[in-house]
């Protein structure tokens, strides 16, 4: 929703046309960042995951189901978002 918000700010009332739209990506983009960064930093078992995942840690089964749990949604939302463009 937010995207459309900026998208029509940039480009119907600041007259930025096709700029508009790229800058609109750029904002969404790192909104959606900090958001994520946020919400990882308050969920505990994201962040046991996180605090797992350090150098010391080895890969076992459970790591990797871990990884898995919060690898494919996010790969599921980018290439999502590929296939709208």
């Amino acid at each position: 929703m937010f995207h459309v918000l900026a998208c029509y700010f940039l480009v119907d009332i600041l007259n930025y046309d096709i700029q508009g739209i790229g800058l609109a990506s750029i904002i969404t983009n790192l909104l959606m960042l900090a958001l994520i960064i946020s919400y990882s930093r308050n969920v505990p078992e994201i962040k046991d995951a996180i605090q797992k995942s350090g150098v010391q840690h080895q890969i076992t089964s459970q790591g990797l189901y871990d990884y898995f749990l919060l690898g494919a949604p996010c790969a599921i939302m980018v290439a999502l978002e590929w296939w709208a463009y």
